[in-house]
């Protein structure tokens, strides 16, 4: 029996320990070897019921699921939001301030924050919902843009002007209740905005690219009025001169729609509209 347990060793490239612990039970009787495996069985159980909790699946419950998808689309139609990729100021943040504003109502429970385990797989989750609404709004106003004029013309051929547009990008979240956005001027504004850089910067930076220049905008028009001014003069008209001049003065001035949530409004949370 042990030359058949040292083969068995050299066939299964045991460590030295296990050799040894193999070449010990060979020699026990039956009834030995019997307890001697049972006592490992036991060892094994105990062993495999201590690392089951940490490597079992977890999936973030589909309420709150919903409600980090509802406020993603949200924020990602809030004209008032400084950044859309910006850890510090952006969508990250300010959705993981509207998640811990409204743990109760969304279901973000003390088991979950004080799970690390279920901390890593929500902050997937959020991040998987953010790329997928950016990726799915810039495919938008990459395809609002049409064609490239005709010779000698301005307009581009095919394209949405900028109420269409906005209106496809709230169709886009289909799955957010009606009311809970609503186009104004300052949200036309800024999605011409995104329609401008949107043709003039490099795909896989666009974010990143749109996020410095409207910090480049707070800095050049901190005051409201300036900024609205400069919208209207230096976006707005050039949008309607290359998308399609429509009107928007029978749309309100400023922002008035359903909060994000029941305690803190995306709006809020982004701070005081640019």
């Amino acid at each position: 029996m042990s030359q058949f347990a040292e083969e068995t060793s050299r066939v299964l490239k045991l460590a030295k320990t296990e050799h040894d612990g193999l070449l010990v039970f060979a020699k026990l009787d039956r009834a030995e070897q019997l307890v001697s495996v049972a006592g490992h069985l036991f060892k094994l159980s105990r062993t495999i019921s201590t690392i089951q909790p940490a490597d079992a699946l977890w999936t973030v419950p589909s309420f709150l699921k919903k409600r980090i998808e509802d406020n993603v689309a949200i924020l990602m139609m809030d004209s008032s939001i400084p950044a859309y990729r910006s850890e510090d100021i952006g969508t990250p943040k300010l959705l993981l301030d509207l998640l811990v504003a409204n743990d109760t109502a969304w279901g973000y429970t003390e088991e979950i924050r004080t799970d690390p385990y279920k901390v890593e797989v929500l902050d997937a989750c959020m991040s998987r919902a953010m790329v997928t609404a950016r990726n799915g709004f810039k495919n938008t106003l990459k395809k609002s843009c049409g064609s490239p004029p005709a010779e000698g013309q301005t307009l581009r051929t095919g394209a949405l002007n900028i109420v269409a547009l906005t209106e496809a990008l709230l169709k886009q979240f289909k799955h957010v209740k009606t009311g809970r956005v609503v186009i104004d001027v300052a949200l036309c504004g800024r999605i011409a905005v995104l329609r401008q850089l949107v043709l003039e910067k490099n795909d896989n930076s666009y974010w990143t690219d749109v996020d410095s220049y409207l910090a480049s905008l707070r800095t050049s028009y901190p005051d409201k009025v300036q900024y609205s001014r400069f919208v209207k003069r230096k976006i707005l008209d050039v949008d309607f001169d290359l998308y399609g001049r429509v009107s928007i003065d029978g749309y309100p001035s400023t922002r008035r729609a359903e909060p994000a949530t029941p305690v803190q409004s995306s709006s809020s949370a982004a701070g005081t509209p640019q």
